[in-house]
């Protein structure tokens, strides 16, 4: 009867052995689980963080995702805001097996106000130039926020040199015969913008 009982307990002891490790993986006891956290950030289009992010396990591998491309460049512990805008990004680590992730947003912002000019008939934009190769083009002209939202203010707007600007439905008509230089401004938030106005024919 001894004997008995001796081999059962023998029985359920190799049982209970092969069950951990079923249930466990075969991770040692002595490895840590993986665990990674961060935090949303804002930073300034062209400066950089590091040490973004924690992890407590020195030799975790870790790897980046983004839904965005060109907003930001990760090189190891290191991020850059390249371009204005918001990406989310998803961090993973692993050791030895265990595998952690977490996510965070990274809005990338300007350090001042900015604008853009957008072509709509008869003419392109380049390097703050605006050509022309007829005497009239239409243009959009948007002030944005250091988020690069649309910023809705007054802007007051002149030719330097022969010709004329208006507004026509949020658009602005050019009609100039020569070049010449146009000036914009927001009293508001006190942004000037100047182009340059070349005839290309």
């Amino acid at each position: 009867m001894f004997l008995v009982f001796g081999c059962i307990g023998l029985v359920l002891s190799v049982l209970a052995v092969v069950i951990y490790f079923v249930v466990t993986g075969g991770i040692n006891s002595n490895t840590p689980i993986t665990r990674i956290s961060t935090d949303d950030l804002v930073i300034y289009k062209g400066s950089y963080v590091e040490n973004f992010y924690e992890v407590n396990v020195d030799d975790a591998e870790i790897t980046f995702a983004v839904d965005k491309e060109g907003i930001i460049n990760i090189n190891k512990d290191r991020l850059e805001g390249c371009e204005v805008g918001e990406v989310d990004v998803l961090i993973s680590a692993e050791s030895h097996g265990s595998i952690a992730s977490d996510t965070f947003k990274v809005t990338v912002i300007d350090r001042d106000y900015s604008y853009t000019v957008e072509p709509v008939i008869d003419c392109t934009f380049e390097d703050n130039i605006l050509l022309m190769p007829n005497d009239e083009c239409f243009f959009k002209f948007q002030i944005l926020d250091t988020y690069g939202k649309v910023f809705d203010t007054h802007v007051s707007y002149e030719v330097i040199g022969n010709g004329k600007l208006d507004s026509d439905l949020g658009r602005f008509v050019l009609i100039t015969s020569e070049d010449c230089i146009i000036k914009f401004y927001a009293e508001e938030i006190e942004f000037e913008v100047v182009i340059n106005v070349i005839h290309t024919a």
